[in-house]
């Protein structure tokens, strides 16, 4: 009978697989790898479990973006977390799975390290319950609940950053508890049953492995590091008119807008700098901000803005070009539309400083185009953040 403490005796010459076959398999298909190495269960289980964070990242994705939903951001945050690590245990487990069945040591191992620790890192305690630790395993998992709901209330991202490295500290602790329960001794007399071809070299797949989680990682600073502009604080805030131009200065986030003439300030949705009406002239100012996605450009935010007024409007450019606005790059758009009865005339400036979108939204009806167009030309010298 099978114990998941004791490992059978190894009979007859082991069956020699490729690493860098096996390596191969799972980097296109997660899991295939074990398959191809004779470990079904872990093989399968890897693949079902690495596709459904696929399919479910591209589904939170797109609730995401049209809802902004917290809720919906937090799930795909988890579930990225969780199908990198998958991804990467995938290939990294299959290579050396690949090895140690053509040595003959895996006929020794009761309990996988790599099982152990990729468990810790992505459930609540898992690689102990795997390893049979159980009274370590409900501590964890109840502890690690308790602060998980601590760091959903408070949304401190010191303790988020905390947590992460409470859960690579179990892992490398699963993966050594379970090398230590394993029998070493008879592993490595096994070893030199036969001599493992040296097909890939393993500073590659350990490389692969390391970038892939230093970008995962970077990509994390860069979404914890992004300005939140869903409600901008104005306590520090100030709007006046002075000698025929109406200026909103903003200290916190370095934001001055400049606009030539006598403008009133409206009441402002919370997620706007300030709204800005000139009556005499049909104008109105919306001034707002976004954070970047990672690499995109002004022209990649502007391409994203037109497809999703499209969806509701049938949208007419009248003017697209480059701008400078400061030392900064930025767009000059100006669309045409019909949202409802009103042919509505709409230009924007578009400014990317920093990891943030700074956006100066200029509305006329139809009527008042020619005020529109006049100040849209002068709009690069109204936006200005330090």
């Amino acid at each position: 009978m099978l114990s998941l403490t004791t490992a059978p005796e190894p009979v007859g010459p082991p069956p020699q697989k490729s690493t860098a076959l096996s390596f191969l398999i799972s980097l296109v298909l997660p899991g295939m790898g074990q398959v191809y190495c004779g470990k079904y269960k872990r093989g399968i289980w890897t693949f079902i479990f690495t596709a459904l964070c696929i399919a479910g990242g591209v589904l939170l994705a797109k609730n995401t973006d049209q809802s902004g939903n917290d809720r919906s951001e937090l799930l795909l945050g988890l579930v990225l977390r969780t199908g990198t690590y998958l991804y990467v245990f995938a290939f990294v487990d299959a290579f050396l799975t690949a090895r140690e069945v053509s040595s003959g040591q895996d006929r020794w191992i009761a309990f996988n390290p790599r099982v152990a620790a990729v468990l810790n890192l992505t459930t609540r305690g898992f690689g102990y319950f795997y390893l049979v630790e159980r009274k370590k395993a409900w501590t964890v998992f109840i502890a690690l609940g308790v602060l998980g709901r601590v760091s959903m209330t408070i949304q401190n991202v010191w303790l988020d950053f905390a947590l992460e490295f409470l859960l690579i500290g179990l892992a490398i602790d699963a993966y050594r508890l379970a090398r230590k329960m394993n029998p070493h001794d008879e592993a490595q007399r096994a070893a030199p049953i036969r001599e493992e071809r040296r097909e890939f070299p393993s500073a590659l797949v350990y490389g692969l492995a390391g970038i892939i989680v230093l970008v995962f990682y970077a990509l994390n600073i860069w979404v914890y590091a992004a300005p939140d502009f869903r409600a901008i604080d104005q306590s520090q805030a100030k709007f006046e008119v002075k000698d025929g131009q109406s200026t909103y200065h903003n200290p916190k986030y370095g934001l001055t807008v400049r606009l030539t003439g006598n403008w009133e300030k409206e009441a402002t949705e919370k997620n706007n700098f300030c709204e800005l009406r000139k009556e005499e002239e049909a104008l109105y100012a919306t001034v707002t901000a976004d954070s970047m996605r990672f690499l995109q450009s002004p022209r990649g935010y502007e391409e994203n803005l037109l497809k999703e007024m499209r969806t509701t409007y049938e949208v007419a450019v009248v003017e697209s070009e480059d701008v400078r606005v400061g030392a900064e790059r930025g767009r000059r758009l100006v669309l045409r539309y019909k949202h409802g009865e009103t042919d509505i005339t709409q230009a924007f400036l578009l400014m990317r400083r920093r990891l943030g979108v700074y956006l100066l939204i200029v509305t006329a009806p139809r009527r008042a185009e020619e005020n529109l167009l006049r100040l849209a030309r002068e709009m690069h010298q109204s936006l200005e953040v330090r």
